[in-house]
């Protein structure tokens, strides 16, 4: 038997048994190891400048939508992901965080009375659980204080700030615990790469993301309600914990190496996902991937995947050209060389050609002038859907969020 979402977003073989399914899936809600808040990433915009040995950083996060979080623990790493998909460090650095909430502080411990956590390179760290408890649909800070033993050595960052939410970088003196200080400046932040804890409701999933530039959102901005980018943040849009492992200019391929997926494993290990979105892809395509090529890692990778317990869906891949009018109208783009192959992989991908993936999200529909055209919707405006060729606009990211029934897509 296969059925299909009312949204045609996804496709499931065989009989849909919801309460084996979630009794299954949900290995990950247990006490303490849920993922509660959302704009966490693991790091992959490079490292600190090197011209300061401390930093203070504030990140602003929301709870889940659907029910009070508690005894709430934060993952720290001190890798970034580099432009080859692997993890990668500079020096060791010092940690000393505090989850600032309703104008109060609450302190973060490692290890029952320490306050700081010294992480070498590609360590990874979990704090204790703080005794805090904040409402559904809430946002709350981070407050980081970064250090190194040296000048010059760096610690890995992650998105850009969002100084009208209040994020930012401050002062080189510790200002963890002072929430009268609110003097933050734009940067990229460093922040929890995960915020785990407690949630207090009865349908929960832990969903990870895995992909490049498109995956993590590029092209979009961020706003209200939830401050996150992308069509996939947008449209779980915190009913649902997620985190990110993205990285642009990433490609499958970097993946299928030790140093790839190893460490990939090791941060699996850590969020114990119940569901993967999987976007890499895009760049072995233009990289001028066959389409045998395209199906071996495909299948390579969700057996990688798939092999961790979580449910994975892939993602389709959307066009990619060039325009002599700023992408206004469709008769101006000439698509690239790769576009047979993207769509000979997207018809492969929508015939959910192996056991190891429970289903797809159909990312073209909305963006994609016809199925299968190559060409990028057109609406007589310049740059309406995309602005480079490449990456959906807001616009693409807003209306292609709003075709996803998240709950069909997990099997809620």
């Amino acid at each position: 038997m296969t059925r299909y979402s009312s949204y045609h977003n996804l496709r499931v073989t065989g009989a849909l048994d919801i309460p084996t399914l979630r009794s299954g899936l949900d290995r990950a809600a247990t006490l303490g190891n849920q993922v509660i808040a959302n704009r966490t990433h693991y790091p992959f915009n490079g490292f600190s400048s090197g011209s300061s040995q401390a930093t203070n950083y504030r990140s602003a996060h929301w709870t889940r939508r659907g029910g009070r979080v508690s005894l709430i623990r934060l993952v720290f790493n001190n890798s970034t992901i580099g432009a080859t998909g692997e993890a990668v460090g500079n020096a060791e650095h010092t940690v000393k965080a505090s989850i600032e909430y309703n104008g109060v502080t609450y302190p973060v411990y490692f290890g029952g009375t320490t306050r700081t956590k010294t992480l070498a390179v590609d360590e990874q760290a979990v704090s204790d659980p703080v005794a805090i408890s904040i409402p559904a649909d809430t946002q709350f800070y981070v407050r980081t204080y970064l250090t190194v033993a040296v000048l010059g050595e760096k610690w890995p960052v992650a998105q850009a700030a969002n100084t009208a939410i209040g994020e930012g970088y401050a002062s080189t003196t510790d200002k963890s615990d002072d929430v009268s200080y609110t003097s933050f400046s734009a940067a990229s932040v460093y922040c929890p790469s995960a915020i785990l804890g407690y949630t207090h409701e009865t349908d929960t999933a832990n969903v990870m993301v895995i992909g490049s530039s498109s995956g993590w959102g590029q092209g979009d901005t961020a706003e209200a309600n939830y401050y996150d980018y992308g069509y996939i943040s947008r449209a779980l849009s915190n009913q649902y914990g997620y985190i990110k492992y993205t990285r642009a200019s990433t490609a499958m391929s970097h993946y299928l190496t030790g140093a790839g997926y190893a460490r990939l494993l090791k941060w699996v290990n850590v969020v114990k996902p119940t569901h993967i979105i999987q976007q890499l892809g895009s760049n072995d395509l233009t990289g001028g991937a066959s389409l045998a090529t395209m199906q071996s890692r495909l299948a390579e990778f969700w057996d990688i995947l798939g092999s961790t317990g979580a449910r994975v869906i892939q993602a389709t891949y959307t066009p990619v050209t060039t325009s002599s009018d700023s992408w206004a109208t469709l008769s101006g783009q000439t698509v690239v060389a790769s576009n047979g192959v993207r769509i000979q992989t997207n018809e492969w991908i929508r015939s959910v050609p192996s056991s190891a993936i429970t289903g797809y999200l159909e990312t073209c529909s909305v963006v994609e002038s016809a199925p299968n055209s190559g060409l990028w919707k057109a609406n007589g405006t310049a740059s309406a859907y995309t602005a480079d060729g490449t990456h959906v606009t807001q616009l693409g990211h807003q209306e292609t969020a709003a075709t996803f029934d998240m709950a069909t897509v997990l099997g809620r």
